[in-house]
């Protein structure tokens, strides 16, 4: 009997090592695209992975996945030089893939102890839900979730059952911790944990308090996330004030609520919810309720609460995806829109079926293998079709820049965050994410690749940064960040950051600083796209974030894009306008050019040496 458990464990092991190649060989060999850009989290990665590198600290907070970018930056530092930026994020995707498909194997056969069998049909639905079809193999904070929280919920389950030890309840804290020092939202997996602790028996857990056992898990908790995220830990009060900015004068005032963002992407429903099922349950326990109420509760087990829970939120998920579709959103589009929703996938293997003893490798186990097989290999055709007319575009843009280069200082780009073109990768990357103070040109003997020249001639629009002059100092943001900083023992890696952040408080004026590093005199090519993004949008309009405007810029003061059919129109003139009257500069041309179907406006800008004021 030993001798079969052995042999079996050896085969599962050979199995996991053969799966995970196989997907793995995906993300090497059959990639999709990273210059084609829908969703900016690789963006974001690449510069923390690039600042992490260069400079020792991380500068954005909102999606922080420190883990991914502190272990990213520490094998590029141990691994050989390549001139390619390519090699960074196909390094980073792999190591987040197989982090992530470890996590997910390994849990569903030692955590949940389900079978072979539905462990490959689970995987293999990853592949056909559009969130993790897009995420799983790009370097994000939402696809590695999918393996945390298969981890977290089942461990969550375990806690409460019979002869659960208190080493379950430290790794769930553990595991809880990492998965929020990745992305913040995951917290709301600790809730039905929450709730269930309320149906807890000291029969459970042995002579432990259930209100011990839930205090000693927040305890462990907060230690593990303040060691995760502690590179982060100065900017954290901030987080919340970045939900509703319309403008970027109230960023810092700590007035913003998370509630409106919550709702658009469907989750005020759920906490709603949550709110009044906590509510009811502690209303049950606080007053003397009837007396068939009382005996409800005390069969009420921690276990059918936790699955009750778990439940809910996975109903929330299905909802929100009929939701998408109905609205005529695509499915790379619905992927995105409920990106949120893959760390609640966990609860999915808490209905699948446990499997008692080990088993032999079956014939419906290979046929599911062969199924899984084809969804990869339909996933790598579809991403080198993606990739080879994605590389025509990119072609097509660079010719536009090259073109458009000869006589002039720059090219200078509208900021958005949905482009084809790896140039605009790097650029907004840089622009966007990366350490505000210094662009990559500036540190080029620093970086871990080799930097195109030509990106020197590039520049995004400050437009994001126009605005009237405020008074930052009569901020509490302001004097906090300046508190921290004048700490004599403050750890370097917070200070760069803390650093980083207040650079961001200064505004760019339209005339004196429209791109960085300009000059009176400079001549420039001003790339503004058809709608104001680089990617035609195919859904319909009403799918986005109802009440704000999809597409992004910054000033209002220069009637930014609004929902009207001009808008790009407007906002080109608008901001000519400005140049010519305020600034004293000429707009020598206004041309339309094309990449592929989409409309390209090109000005050519003269400062001139001097300005009006």
């Amino acid at each position: 009997m030993c001798q079969f458990q052995r042999n079996n464990f050896f085969s599962l092991y050979i199995y996991g090592i053969f799966l995970l190649i196989l997907i793995v060989s995906l993300g090497i060999f059959f990639p999709s695209p990273y210059f084609h850009v829908i969703y900016d989290s690789e963006p974001t990665y690449f510069s923390g992975i690039v600042s992490a590198y260069a400079n020792g600290y991380q500068v954005d907070y909102m999606h922080p996945g420190v883990p991914l970018v502190f272990i990213s930056s520490f094998l590029l530092s141990i691994l050989p030089f390549n001139e390619d930026p390519e090699y960074l994020l196909l390094q980073s995707r792999v190591v987040v893939m197989i982090l992530n498909f470890s996590m997910i194997y390994l849990g569903l056969l030692l955590i949940v102890r389900t079978s072979l069998l539905f462990t490959i049909l689970f995987i293999s639905f990853l592949f056909l839900f559009p969130a993790s079809n897009y995420f799983l193999e790009i370097m994000s904070p939402n696809g590695i979730l999918i393996g945390v929280g298969i981890i977290v919920c089942s461990l969550g389950l375990k806690i409460g059952t019979s002869g659960s030890s208190k080493v379950t309840l430290f790794w769930y804290s553990v595991a809880l911790a990492f998965a929020v020092s990745i992305k913040f939202s995951a917290i709301l997996l600790v809730v039905p944990f929450l709730i269930a602790s309320l149906f807890l028996k000291k029969n459970d857990i042995g002579s432990t308090s259930p209100m011990f056992l839930v205090l000693l898990v927040l305890v462990i908790f907060f230690c593990f996330f303040g060691a995760f995220a502690f590179p982060i830990l100065p900017m954290l009060p901030f987080w919340v004030t970045h939900f509703t900015s319309t403008s970027f004068s109230e960023l810092y005032l700590f007035q913003q609520t998370p509630f409106q963002e919550l709702n658009e992407v469907g989750l005020i429903p759920l906490l709603a919810g949550l709110v009044f099922v906590v509510a009811l349950v502690f209303l049950a326990i606080r007053f003397n309720l009837p007396r068939a109420i009382k005996k409800h509760r005390r069969n009420t087990t921690y276990k059918s609460a936790y699955i009750f829970m778990s439940s809910s939120f996975l109903l929330v998920v299905i909802y929100s995806l009929i939701s998408a579709f109905l609205k005529g959103a695509t499915y790379n589009e619905v992927g995105i829109a409920t990106r949120n929703y893959l760390p609640f996938l966990g609860f999915i293997v808490l209905l699948l079926p446990r499997s008692e003893a080990e088993e032999k490798i079956q014939l419906k186990t290979i046929i599911a293998s062969v199924v899984l097989i084809i969804l990869i290999s339909v996933k790598g055709y579809k991403n080198k079709e993606l990739y080879t007319s994605s590389s025509k575009i990119n072609l097509g843009f660079r010719s536009l820049i090259e073109e458009s280069l000869p006589g002039r200082n720059y090219a200078v780009f509208f900021p958005d965050s949905n482009f084809i073109s790896k140039d605009l990768f790097l650029l907004f990357s840089d622009y966007r994410y990366g350490e505000r103070r210094v662009m990559f040109e500036d540190q080029v003997d620093a970086l871990p690749f080799r930097l195109d020249p030509k990106l020197k001639s590039l520049r995004i629009l400050n437009s994001r940064h126009f605005g009237s002059p405020i008074d930052v100092s009569s901020k509490f943001s302001y004097w906090y960040i300046n508190k921290l900083l004048s700490l004599k023992y403050l750890p370097g890696v917070h200070r760069g950051i803390l650093e980083d952040n207040k650079f961001y408080f200064k505004n760019k004026d339209i005339c004196n600083e429209p791109y960085e590093s300009f000059n009176h005199g400079d001549t420039f090519s001003l790339f503004v796209p058809d709608g104001l993004t680089y990617i035609k949008v195919k859904s319909k309009d009403q799918f986005h974030k109802p009440g704000k405007v999809k597409f992004k810029t910054a000033d209002p003061h220069l009637g930014g894009p609004n929902k009207e059919p001009d808008k790009t129109r407007k906002f080109i003139d608008k901001l000519t306008n400005a140049w010519q009257n305020r600034c004293g500069f000429e707009v020598l041309g206004n041309k339309v050019k094309f990449v592929k179907n989409k409309k390209i406006y090109v000005l050519e800008i003269d400062t001139k040496q001097s300005i009006k004021g």
